[in-house]
């Protein structure tokens, strides 16, 4: 984790801590539920070599805790990647051929709620996330077996409807920015390692939360 990153996450540790404290002085409602999701460009190589890389994308299914205090909220999660679809390389320059990256992801936020006429809210935040990346990369050489940590930054906005007095439906989105340390040599004229598993991209996520306070 490199200095940047270090005072990232302490920035958002501070935070919560801050906005635990209103729960001592505030109504606050406390929500927990599933979430299913998708990640349609896992490695971001889509990104990186347009239609010479068919896009890995992945399912993802989850849970998440959201504490509302007033016009703030808290919010933490965990989900778990399923594959959707390998991505494949078709650049025969590369030494890459094949992903099949896996992950479990942790993401935390803090954020502003705002009141959508008693209906629902529309929610806004910033925070960070872990990622545990596991899978495999498929080279012209040889296969890569993956075991390696990321964590980064990003923001997370959707909203939420009530559909009974305790439960809500929750759509939402996130941005992530984060990649692990090179990984395999994407290139046969390099002698060194240049291809990262890179999270940086979008998530969608749907699901119900029940308010239990």
């Amino acid at each position: 984790m490199n200095k940047t990153s270090k005072t990232f996450a302490a920035a958002i540790i501070s935070l919560c801590f801050v906005f635990s404290a209103f729960t001592l002085h505030a109504k606050n409602h406390f929500a927990f539920g599933p979430l299913l999701g998708y990640n349609p460009d896992v490695t971001h190589l889509g990104s990186q070599y347009g239609n010479r890389y068919q896009t890995q994308e992945n399912f993802l299914f989850g849970v998440t805790l959201k504490i509302d205090i007033g016009f703030f909220f808290i919010q933490s999660s965990g989900f778990r990647s399923l594959l959707s679809r390998k991505g494949l390389a078709k650049n025969k320059e590369s030494a890459l051929r094949k992903t099949n990256v896996q992950y479990w992801a942790l993401p935390a936020h803090v954020g502003l709620n705002i009141p959508l006429m008693g209906r629902g809210t529309f929610f806004l935040g910033v925070g960070g996330a872990y990622h545990w990346i596991s899978g495999k990369l498929e080279t012209t050489e040889e296969d890569v077996n993956l075991g390696v940590g990321v964590f980064g930054h990003g923001f997370v906005t959707g909203v939420q409807l009530w559909i009974t007095d305790t439960v809500i439906g929750i759509f939402e989105w996130e941005y992530f920015s984060g990649r692990s340390r090179p990984q395999i040599d994407g290139n046969a004229s390099l002698d060194y390692k240049d291809i990262s598993v890179d999270l940086t991209g979008n998530k969608i996520y749907f699901g119900l939360l029940y308010y239990f306070l």
